[in-house]
Parts: C-alpha cells; sequence; structure tokens
C-alpha cells in the first residue's frame, strides 16, 4: 500500500518543474488561438448631422438618431481592446434637401485597421422637411389662482419682452396669434408689484424660440373695493317717514 501511495507522488512530483514550465505553455497557446478566433461585438457611435442653412427655406422635420449600433467582427484580443467612445462620431451631410433617405456607408465610420462592419442599426434614416418660417409673435402671461382674500389684480398684467421671434415649419407657426408664459399662480401674492421670472410655454414641434432666457412678469395686486358697500345718500335715514 505505501509503495503504491509512494509511486503516485513520484508521478506527481518527479520533474515538477517541467511539468509546470508544459502547464503554461498550454494555457499561453490556448489564450493565443482563442483571442485570434472570429468574434463579434456591438458597439454605440454618436451621430452628428449638418443641417440645411437657414436661407434655404427648408428645414428637416423627422427625428434623428443620437447614435447608431455597429456590429464589428474581428479577433477577440481586438474587439477586446476597442474601448468605450474610441470609435469617433459618424458625420452625416443632410444639406441637401432633397434627400428623403440617408444610407449609412461602411466607410463612414473610423474602425481600427483589421475590424469589418458586420452591420450599422438602423440602416438608414427617413427624412422629411417643410418650409421654414419665422414670426414674431406677442406674449400673453398665463395667470392662474386669485390673489389673497381683499385683493385683486390691478393693472393687466405684462410681459417683457413683450414679443418673441418663433421659427419652425410653416404648418405649425402659420396660425398661431401669440405664445403664452408657463403658468403663473396668483395664490399667495400680497399687495404691490410683483415681478415674476418664467419660462414661456414650450413650442410646436421642431419649432424654436428666438430667446434662450426666461420672461419677466409684472404682476399689480391691488385691495379689492369691488364688496365695499357704497356710501348712503343724503336723507336715507329718513327714508322711511313719510313726507
Amino acid at each position: 500500500m505505501k509503495m503504491r501511495e509512494r509511486s503516485a507522488r513520484d508521478l506527481l512530483t518527479n520533474n515538477l518543474g517541467l511539468k509546470l514550465l508544459s502547464l503554461a505553455a498550454a494555457i499561453v497557446l490556448f489564450s493565443l488561438v482563442r483571442g485570434a478566433e472570429d468574434a463579434q461585438r456591438s458597439v454605440f457611435v454618436d451621430v452628428v448631422a449638418l443641417l440645411p442653412l437657414p436661407s434655404t427655406e427648408q428645414m428637416l422635420v423627422s427625428e434623428l438618431p443620437d447614435q447608431v449600433r455597429l456590429t464589428l467582427r474581428g479577433s477577440r484580443s481586438q474587439l477586446n481592446s476597442i474601448r468605450p467612445g474610441a470609435i469617433p462620431p459618424v458625420q452625416i451631410d443632410l444639406t441637401d434637401t432633397d434627400l428623403h433617405y440617408y444610407y449609412f456607408a461602411d466607410d463612414e465610420f473610423e474602425v481600427p485597421a483589421g475590424i469589418a462592419i458586420s452591420q450599422v442599426a438602423p440602416a438608414s434614416i427617413s427624412l422629411r422637411w417643410a418650409d421654414r418660417l419665422e414670426r414674431t409673435l406677442p406674449v400673453q402671461p398665463t395667470l392662474t389662482g386669485t390673489p389673497s382674500d381683499g385683493l385683486a389684480l390691478g393693472e393687466p398684467a405684462r410681459v417683457e419682452p413683450a414679443e418673441v421671434t418663433v421659427v419652425g415649419p410653416a404648418e405649425e407657426l402659420r396660425d398661431m396669434r401669440s405664445v403664452r408664459t408657463e403658468p403663473i399662480e396668483l395664490g399667495g401674492l400680497e399687495a404691490g408689484i410683483h415681478q415674476v421670472r418664467t419660462r414661456l410655454e414650450p413650442p410646436p414641434p421642431y419649432s424654436r424660440y428666438g430667446q434662450d432666457g426666461p420672461s419677466r412678469v409684472r404682476i399689480e395686486v391691488v385691495p379689492d373695493h369691488a364688496d365695499a358697500s357704497p356710501p348712503g345718500l343724503p336723507g336715507d335715514a329718513d327714508a322711511g317717514e313719510a313726507p
């Protein structure tokens, strides 16, 4: 029994260094072979669009993707070495307003040498154009609620600036008569002059305001005399007496 145990131990320990070296070489060889194997990996690439100049009087009214997904094919080691954001954004030229579709081409993407692109998603973008319109419209304040008891609005609220430029599709802006502010709550306002800063309501789809900052609304709150009893007229006290 002891002889058998010693033989098994000798098999394990004899030439131990050589055996460990062989094991390490096998692991390295396996890693090299596996790293050279073809594999696939998906990465996301940002999209930057070049749009037409305002002088073209046309504007894009379809959604553009912020990113596209590339499916890459290459050696496993190469694919694993690609870090997030390593592939630069792809720039697409949409200055031609006669285009109805934009198709991505593989050579638009700067991928490392030895890496191939097997798929782009989405592969194309549908483009829709509209006439561009620019209008200057008055700004109307949106007031909600009422001042505290015994108070009322004095002069009509005024917005500064009183007008704003809106740029967008003609079909959306043609019938607009004014732009409104976001709601301003009057509840709790005391007597006096109040300067309230607020923003404009969101513009129509695919439109924008020429003003980026907030608006200022001037609100006057005064004592409410509407419910006060009118003073008595001369002779009221004797009104019930016979002449």
